[in-house]
């Protein structure tokens, strides 16, 4: 808006053949100079919402791989290039030692039914260097910062869905790169009984070689 009306009172001295003013010069230049900088800024940010990322997930992201702990069927086994895991942890009694010092439980103690029905399975994968479990696509990675309705993107002052987001799968949404694992790490299914399971994630830092 600066550079706007002091455009037009350059042009309108300029009409009546008025020298110059210093003060219009001026304000000419600095809000071209701030112009340029709050579009620089405004198109980086958008370009990490779009991503999905912030500037720091940005800057490492082409050498940043994950592992993802996504739930298999209890008893899967664990496969070539994935282990397997199951949570919750069997527990050690430290107050006596045990020669079991792997964490598993000792073979003549069987775990109980309740144990077993809590008990799940967690296949454990890694995703290629550059690859984003969060990316939702380009309208829902909007969406997911700057709200739902049209009226926040241009007046935020309501929690974006990101801050709001409730689930057991995991703290924040997961996009198509989990179903996208599954399909490349040929993981089994989950029956419908069991689909309320989660996904758990862990960044890698593989910058060294």
């Amino acid at each position: 808006m600066t550079v706007i009306v002091g455009a037009i009172v350059l042009q309108a001295k300029n009409a009546r053949n008025e020298p110059a003013d210093g003060f219009i010069i001026g304000s000419l230049v600095l809000g071209g100079f701030f112009g340029i900088f709050a579009s620089a800024l405004t198109v980086t940010a958008s370009h990490y919402i779009f991503k999905n990322l912030t500037n720091v997930d940005y800057l490492k992201t082409k050498n940043m791989v994950y592992q993802l702990a996504i739930r298999v069927p209890r008893g899967t086994p664990a496969g070539l290039d994935y282990a397997v895991i199951n949570y919750p942890l069997p527990k050690l009694d430290t107050a006596t030692p045990s020669p079991h010092s792997s964490g598993q439980p000792p073979p003549n103690e069987p775990a109980s039914s309740r144990d077993l029905l809590a008990t799940r399975t967690f296949a454990v994968v890694r995703t290629e260097k550059g690859e984003n479990p969060w990316d939702l696509g380009f309208y829902r990675n909007w969406k997911s910062v700057m709200g739902n309705n049209p009226i926040d993107w241009v007046l935020p002052i309501h929690l974006p869905p990101s801050e709001s987001y409730e689930n057991n799968v995991s703290f924040y949404e997961m996009g198509p790169l989990v179903e996208q694992l599954r399909k490349r790490f040929n993981l089994p299914g989950l029956p419908d009984m069991e689909k309320e399971g989660g996904i758990e994630s862990k960044e890698l830092n593989t910058t060294q070689h």
